[in-house]
C-alpha cells in the first residue's frame, strides 16, 4: 500500500509543476491504473474558478442572516430556496468550505478504496477441534483460546494442542487447517476489492492443508514459509509438514506450487511431493504413496504393509514407536526410480483402516486392468473411476490388495488441475429428532441412472440406493457393500455400519461382520502377571527418570504416558503434577490440561477458563407503558 501512496503523491506533484493531465495518467503503471480517478478529481479541483469576494454581497448575506435570527418567521413550511441560500448568493467562505468538504470526503472514501475491504484485514478461525490458542507472534504473554468465529489478525501467531486442530477462513473462500501439534504465523494479512488476496505465513511445526481460490489478479500472493524452504502458490490445494528437526514436506494434492529452498526451487504439480532439510537442497519431484495397515515383513530395508513391499532408508522418520512385526502403521512415501515405493515416514499407530493409495500417470487404461507409473490395478464392479480419465492424467489411487496380491482399485480420482470446491457456508447445528427423513434426491437427477443400475442388480429399489449415496457414498462403494453382502449373507447395513465405524472398505473386505454367536462358559486360562522391570536406565527422562518413576506411582499413571508428556510433549514434572492437581478439581482431562498450557495459556488462564461459568443475570423486561 506505501507504493500506491509513493506513487499518488509522485503524481501530485507533478500536476502543481504543470505538466497536463493526460500525460501524467498515461505514465501510470498497470497495478496502479486504479490512482486515475483520484488524479482525475485532484486535477479538476485545481482548475475550478474560485469565487471572487464581493463586499456587498457579502454584507448582504449576513444582513440577511441577521435578520433571520431575529424575526421568527411565522410560515414554517416556507419553500427549501428561503431556508438554503443557493451557493450562488454565499459568502466566499462557505463556497471554499464546501469545496474543501468535497474533495476531504472524495479523498476518505478513496483511502478507504484503496485500503480495501475490511474482511481482508481478518481470519475467520471456524471448525476448531480441542484445544486452540492465539498470541503474539513475539511473546508468550496475552495468549487466549480459540472458539469458531474468532478473528485473527496479522502478526498474531496460533498453536494446536495434541488433539487440536482449525480451520482459517480468508475473505475471498481461501482456507488454510491446521493440524495437532501446529505452530503457525500470519506474517501478512492484507488485499483489495477484486478478491485481490496477499497473505505471508510462517509454519514453524506440525501439519497444514491449504485451499487457495485461483487468484484473478496478478497483485494477489499466497506464501508459506518454513525453516526449509518457502511455497508460492497462484491457487491450488496443497498440503506442508514440518517435523521438530525442522524438515519439511510439500504435496500438492491440486494445481501447482512453487517451492524455493536456499540454493535451488522446484516446480510441484498435482500428486507430486518433495522433502527439504534446514540449508539443504530440495530432493526432484516424485510421486506419493500412502500405506496403512498391518506390517507383515520389517526385514532389513525391504518391509510390507499388507504384503505391499516398500523400502526404508537413513533418512526414514519413525514416530509412534517401534514398527515391529504384527503392528498397525501407517506409511507415507514417494515413489522412486523404478517403481520402488521409498518410505519417508512410519508411524505406529493404533488405528483398523486397510486401505491405501498412490499417486502417477496414467500408461494405459484397459477394461480390467489400468497401468498407472507402471503399477497394474485391477478395474473391479466396484472401481469408482472419474469421468473423462485418459491416458496421461495425473490420477489418486485408492486400492485393497485381493487374491494372489494383486492391487484391487477402489477409487481412481483424477488430479487434473480444476478449481477448489467452493466453500460451503457452516451450518447451524439441527437438533435431533426422533424421526430423519433420509435425503434421496442429491443429485438434482432423479431417478439416478448409476442407482437405477444398482437397485436392478441387487434388487433393491433406487431409493435405497440413493438413500446410501446421499449419505456420501460412491456409487463404486455401493456396489461393493451390496456385493458383500450377497457373498457373506449380510444385512447391507452392518456393512455400512462397519464403514461408517471407521473401518477402511480393505478391512471390510477380508473381515466383513460375523453373524452374532452365543457366548459360553468357557473356561479363560489366566495368566500370572511378570513382575516389572526397572525401566528408568532406559527412560527417555535422562537424569529425571527416577524422580519421573516415582510421580508416576504416587500419581497412578504409566510411566510411558508420564515419558509422552515430559519427551515428546516438552512438559516439565511440575507442569504434569499441576495438571493432575488441576484435574482432580475441575474434572478437565490432564491432556487438555497441557494442551492449552502447550498453546500459550498460563495457570491463572487456564484455571479460569476450567472454573464455572456464572449463570447469566436474566435481562430485565420493561412494563409495557
Amino acid at each position: 500500500m506505501s507504493k500506491l501512496d509513493d506513487l499518488l503523491q509522485e503524481k501530485l506533484e507533478a500536476l502543481e509543476d504543470g505538466r497536463a493531465l493526460d500525460e501524467v495518467l498515461a505514465e501510470l503503471p498497470e497495478e496502479a491504473r486504479e490512482l486515475g480517478a483520484l488524479i482525475s478529481l485532484a486535477s479538476t479541483l485545481q482548475t475550478m474558478a474560485h469565487p471572487e469576494p464581493q463586499i456587498q454581497s457579502s454584507l448582504a448575506a449576513q444582513q440577511s442572516a441577521s435578520e433571520r435570527k431575529t424575526i421568527r418567521p411565522t410560515n414554517w413550511r416556507r419553500p427549501v430556496e428561503w431556508a438554503w441560500p443557493r451557493l450562488a448568493y454565499a459568502p466566499v467562505g462557505v463556497g471554499v468550505t464546501l469545496v474543501l468538504l468535497f474533495a476531504l470526503v472524495a479523498l476518505s472514501a478513496f483511502g478507504l478504496w484503496i485500503a480495501g475491504p475490511r474482511a481482508a484485514h481478518v481470519v475467520t478461525a471456524m471448525d476448531v477441534v480441542g484445544v486452540v490458542g492465539v498470541g503474539p507472534d513475539d511473546s508468550n504473554e496475552g495468549w487466549e483460546l480459540v472458539n469458531s468465529g474468532f478473528k485473527v489478525k496479522e502478526g498474531q501467531r496460533l498453536r494446536t494442542g495434541t488433539e487440536g486442530s482449525v480451520t482459517l477462513v480468508f475473505f475471498d473462500g481461501t482456507r488454510t487447517t491446521l493440524g495437532p501439534d501446529t505452530d503457525l504465523t500470519l506474517s501478512e494479512v492484507d488485499g483489495g476489492w477484486g478478491n485481490v488476496l496477499q497473505v505471508e505465513l510462517s509454519q514453524q511445526s506440525g501439519d497444514t492443508n491449504h485451499s487457495v481460490v485461483p487468484f484473478q489478479s496478478k497483485k494477489s500472493a499466497y506464501l508459506v514459509h518454513t525453516p526449509s524452504g518457502t511455497v508460492s502458490v497462484h491457487g491450488t490445494v496443497f498440503d506442508i509438514s514440518v517435523d521438530e528437526m525442522g524438515q519439511a514436506h510439500f504435496v500438492v494434492d491440486r494445481g501447482e506450487v512453487m517451492v524455493t529452498g536456499q540454493d535451488s526451487e522446484v516446480v510441484l504439480k498435482a500428486g507430486q511431493a518433495t522433502n527439504v532439510q534446514p540449508g539443504g537442497a530440495l530432493e526432484n519431484p516424485s510421486y506419493q504413496f500412502k500405506l496403512e495397515g498391518i506390517l507383515t515383513d520389517v526385514e532389513d530395508d525391504t518391509w510390507a504393509i499388507n504384503d505391499v513391499a516398500f523400502q526404508v532408508t537413513s533418512e526414514t522418520q519413525y514416530e509412534g514407536g517401534d514398527p515391529v512385526y504384527g503392528t498397525y502403521a501407517e506409511v507415507k512415501g514417494h515413489v522412486g526410480e523404478g517403481g520402488v515405493l521409498v518410505a519417508d515416514k512410519v508411524e505406529v499407530s493404533e488405528g483398523e483402516d486397510v486401505e491405501m493409495s498412490f499417486t502417477g500417470v496414467v500408461d494405459s487404461i484397459g477394461t480390467s486392468e489400468w497401468v498407472i507409473s507402471g503399477k497394474v490395478v485391477l478395474i473391479k464392479s466396484f472401481t469408482d473411476i472419474d469421468p473423462g480419465i485418459e491416458a496421461g492424467d495425473t490420477v489418486r489411487v485408492t486400492f485393497i490388495v485381493g487374491q494372489d496380491e494383486a492391487w484391487e482399485a477402489l477409487r481412481i480420482k483424477s488430479l487434473e488441475e480444476e478449481a477448489p470446491d467452493e466453500p460451503q457456508p457452516v451450518e447451524a447445528d439441527i437438533p435431533a429428532t426422533e424421526e430423519v427423513l433420509l435425503e434421496t434426491d442429491c443429485t438434482g437427477a432423479n431417478p439416478h441412472p448409476k442407482a437405477l443400475a444398482l437397485a436392478g442388480k441387487y434388487a433393491a429399489t433406487d431409493e435405497e440406493i440413493m438413500g446410501w449415496f446421499c449419505q456420501g457414498f460412491g456409487f463404486g462403494e455401493i456396489d461393493l457393500a451390496y456385493g458383500l453382502s450377497e457373498e457373506h449373507d449380510i444385512p447391507v447395513t452392518e456393512i455400512f455400519a462397519m464403514r461408517m465405524g471407521g473401518a477402511g472398505w480393505g478391512k471390510v473386505k477380508k473381515n466383513p461382520p460375523l453373524p452374532s454367536m452365543t457366548v459360553t462358559d468357557t473356561p479363560v486360562e489366566v495368566l500370572e502377571t511378570p513382575e516389572p522391570v526397572d525401566e528408568t536406565e532406559k527412560s527417555c527422562m535422562g537424569k529425571e527418570a527416577k524422580k519421573g518413576q516415582n510421580m508416576a506411582n504416587r500419581l497412578g499413571v504409566g510411566i510411558e504416558m508420564l515419558e509422552h508428556w515430559y519427551c515428546q510433549e516438552k512438559h516439565t514434572l511440575n507442569d504434569v503434577e499441576h495438571a493432575f492437581g488441576l484435574s482432580r478439581k475441575t474434572g478437565a482431562t490432564v491432556q487438555r490440561i497441557l494442551d492449552m498450557r502447550s498453546v500459550g495459556l498460563n495457570w491463572g488462564q487456564i484455571q479460569k477458563e476450567l472454573s464455572p461459568k456464572p449463570d447469566p443475570k436474566p435481562q430485565k423486561t420493561k412494563k409495557p407503558k
